[in-house]
This record gives C-alpha cells, structure tokens and sequence, in this order.
C-alpha cells in the first residue's frame, strides 16, 4: 500500500507541474517528511487555498461520513479542478 501511495504521490507531483500555469490551480508548497510527500499548504483552486495532507482511511474513517453534501468539491467540474491541483 505505501508503494502505492508514494507511486501515486510522484505522479500527482508530476501533474502539478506540468498543470502550473494551464490549471485554475496552482501548488504553493510541498510537504516533506522523511523523504516523502505526505501533502501541500496553500494548494490554489478556484481562488481559494487549502492545506492538503495525504492519509490512509475510507472517507467514513478520515471523515466521519462519505456524504457528497458533508464535501466542499461537490460537482464533477470542482472536484476535477480539485484533483489536477
């Protein structure tokens, strides 16, 4: 699983250049730890920042519920946005 992840991480990171400056979103800031991306400050979308940070879980276990309404990207077109940040 952690290969998997730290796979899916490097390719996300290699996303992130190439969509700076084509994306409506912009990466500010990495986050390191131990020589691994765990995620992100100041992750533009939209024009709005968030802090990303990568964890293990279902959506019930890192959020507490796995209802589209408990979300802030909640169409299709702000959660892509969201996922090419």
């Amino acid at each position: 699983m952690k290969k998997m992840v730290r796979n899916l991480c490097a390719g996300l990171l290699s996303l992130a250049f190439l969509h700076v400056g084509t994306s409506h979103a912009s990466l500010i800031e990495f986050e390191i730890e131990n020589g691994q991306l765990v995620g992100a400050k100041n992750l533009s979308v939209l024009g709005n920042l968030y802090d990303v940070e990568f964890v293990d879980g279902t959506c019930a276990q890192v959020y507490g519920t796995c209802e589209t309404s408990s979300f802030t990207f909640q169409t299709n077109e702000s959660a892509i946005d969201a996922s090419q940040a």
